[in-house]
């Protein structure tokens, strides 16, 4: 039986959904096995879904909100939306690809009750075989896309100064306090998200996240990492295309060097950014000629089309 809430409710729940009934069916129904002990309502938001899936669960939850958009408007808008009509005291922005295993959302609202910072929070990510899954890390920076593009994470993983991700080599059962959360679990107070306007809608898909972290902690927030609890990540359930998730990276990625950066550094990240994607390019390249794999040319020429967008954009 579904619960309804008319009023008092502790979170709404936003969950976009995009062709993926499965996906968000099974977080929707993890979710209801592990949410007692507080008031909650879920909405959701259908980008347009060509498989039915939107109309499917409105179909099977008819006591859930539902927002069916006539056209993909993007994971920022659509989040958007759902929190033009949220009634909770905080606001939680749920990938449909998360499988509850606990009732993670009662422990971090009991942590929340006692803390009067203005906090952003996620719990522990994991992987579908249980191992941790990077979720916090530090913005984006001349430095980090240095070191990103160049494989210095990659050589030094376990360095703050060459891997943005390092937050959880230092010890993963602390509360941290990070500059960035992955957007698969991003709960708030009500208040302070509708200060920020939600998500910059000039995100269609990435960035939004590291973006809407910038803006919460320029405006007196606070961004945790809470290892008390956990939940499982699915990771690139809803991923479409090589050339799909390529293409509105690099878009996003030009937004926010666009964005955040001084003027003095666009330029430079830029060409950082170009000579990343080009070694990327050379070497898929290469590793096709000696493989013969078909796939490896397919992704150098994803790469090409992407050198295309860093220099027009």
């Amino acid at each position: 039986m579904v619960e309804t809430v008319t009023e008092n409710i502790d979170v709404s729940i936003i969950i976009i959904n995009y062709n993926s009934f499965e996906l968000t069916n099974q977080t929707i129904e993890t979710f209801m096995k592990f949410s007692s002990g507080f008031t909650w309502e879920i909405i959701v938001v259908d980008n347009n879904s060509i498989d039915n899936s939107g109309k499917e669960l409105k179909k099977k939850y008819p006591n859930l909100n539902f927002i069916l958009n006539n056209e993909n408007l993007g994971f920022a808008k659509a989040n958007n939306q759902g929190l033009k009509i949220a009634k909770g005291n905080y606001v939680l922005f749920l990938n449909n690809d998360i499988i509850f295993i606990e009732n993670s959302i009662k422990i971090i609202l009991e942590y929340l009750s006692v803390q009067s910072d203005n906090i952003l929070i996620a719990p522990r990510l994991l992987n579908i075989d249980k191992t941790i899954q990077y979720s916090t890390y530090s913005f984006q920076s001349l430095w980090l896309s240095f070191t990103t593009y160049f494989f210095l994470y990659s050589l030094f993983p376990k360095s703050k100064y060459f891997n943005k991700y390092y937050l959880l080599n230092k010890g993963v059962d602390e509360i941290i306090e990070t500059e960035c959360i992955t957007g698969a679990f991003m709960l708030f107070r009500t208040e302070p998200i509708l200060e920020l306007n939600g998500f910059d809608e000039d995100f269609f898909f990435y960035g939004e996240d590291n973006d809407l972290c910038l803006r919460h902690r320029k405006n007196g927030g606070v961004v945790q990492y809470f290892p008390r609890t956990e939940i499982i990540h699915v990771k690139g359930g809803t991923k479409k295309t090589n050339w799909f998730s390529e293409k509105n990276r690099a878009l996003s990625t030009l937004k926010i060097f666009q964005k955040h950066f001084p003027l003095s550094k666009r330029f430079l990240a830029r060409f950082l950014f170009f000579c990343g994607t080009f070694l990327r390019m050379f070497l898929l390249l290469l590793a096709g000629l000696f493989t013969l794999n078909r796939q490896n040319f397919q992704d150098a020429f994803i790469k090409i089309k992407i050198l295309k967008i860093i220099l027009i954009r």
